[in-house]
């Protein structure tokens, strides 16, 4: 999922490819094979430092450039909590 600062998203579906990847418009009931036709778009990835992603391509004709960065546990509040799908014992008692 891309999401764009006016918080409008747009899913693709991708492939690897050596230093990037290529997106797929998804096709109505498509199994996952391999994709078909013209990628809707390309990205070119790359490793910015240890947590980061710097990447650069072309989706729809409009040319794109990002950054991304790993998250860290603790910023994710039911881990930090002791979620758990299953817990022997309730978190609040």
């Amino acid at each position: 999922m891309i999401e764009a600062m006016d918080r409008a998203g747009r899913t693709w579906l991708f492939e690897d490819r050596d230093g990037g990847i290529d997106l797929f418009d998804p096709a109505p009931g498509d199994g996952g094979g391999p994709r078909q036709g013209a990628p809707a778009g390309t990205l070119t990835l790359a490793l910015d430092g240890e947590n980061g992603l710097r990447g650069a391509g072309e989706i729809g004709g409009a040319r794109i450039e990002f950054t991304g960065r790993r998250r860290e546990r603790s910023d994710f509040l039911l881990l930090n909590r002791g979620f758990h799908l299953v817990n022997e014992a309730p978190f609040n008692r």
